[in-house]
This record gives C-alpha cells, sequence and structure tokens, in this order.
C-alpha cells in the first residue's frame, strides 16, 4: 500500500487543483436522486437492489469509497478533522481511529450483510495530513 500512497500523494502535488464528482454530493442530493429512481427493478451489478440500499443510506449514511478488487472490498473514508494544538501526527492519528473505527466498522458490516463480499482493508484517508492515509485493523 506505501506505493499506492506515495502515487496519489505525488499526483495531488502535481494537480494542485484537483475537482471530482464527490463535491457536488452530499446527502440531500443523493437521497432525492435515489427517490426518482424506480422500484422493483432489477439489482445493479453490485447486486444491491434499490431498498437495500435505501436500507443503508437513511440508516448509515454515506461510504465516501469502496473499491471492490476481486471478490475484497477496500473502504476509505475522507476526513477533514485538523489537528489540535500542540497534538502530533501519531496522537492526531490515534484519534482519528479512536473517533471514527465505530463507522467503518458499521460500512464494512453493511457491506458483509448485503452479501456483498469480504471487507480486506479499511483506510481513512486525513486531508490534514496531505491526504495519508490511517489503515484500520479488519
Amino acid at each position: 500500500m506505501a506505493t499506492k500512497q506515495q502515487d496519489i500523494r505525488a499526483l495531488s502535488a502535481k494537480h494542485a487543483r484537483l475537482e471530482t464528482l464527490i463535491n457536488h454530493v452530499n446527502y440531500e442530493t443523493l437521497a432525492a436522486e435515489h427517490r426518482r429512481q424506480q422500484k422493483h427493478k432489477a439489482a445493479g451489478v453490485d447486486k444491491v437492489t434499490k431498498e437495500d440500499y435505501e436500507r443503508c443510506i437513511e440508516i448509515h449514511g454515506i461510504i465516501d469509497l469502496a473499491v471492490k478488487v476481486g471478490d475484497k472490498w477496500t473502504i476509505v473514508d475522507y476526513k477533514t478533522d485538523a489537528l489540535l494544538v500542540g497534538e502530533t501526527r501519531e496522537q492526531f492519528e490515534a484519534r482519528l481511529r479512536e473517533q471514527y473505527s465505530p463507522q467503518i466498522m458499521l460500512y464494512r458490516e453493511i457491506l458483509q450483510r448485503m452479501g456483498l463480499g469480504e471487507v480486506k482493508e479499511m483506510y481513512l484517508c486525513a486531508i490534514a495530513l496531505h491526504g495519508a492515509m490511517i489503515r484500520l485493523g479488519v
């Protein structure tokens, strides 16, 4: 993973202004679009039905990034928290792990409960640390 992290950092340094669609997506726009979709259609390629997705989004929120490679998932959740005054990098990472692990564990449970496969890796992407990936236990 270190090589992938270095690649992401290098690309983000090279392209100072990087815009993604996620800047235009929030809970309200996603939920509104979801409600507009027709009911009782076949599940998509991810095998998630509209009803399954609706239960997850309304109860648990939105997973920032979930990538499936083979039959295993990697979950990444972006965090914009700032370092506290006098806080070291290690303290900051520990604080994020403690604060956000329950949320990411819930995302893992959702994917697995829906029968979408096993979660192999989970990360927090700390924007305050220039996109550093903080690995969480699986």
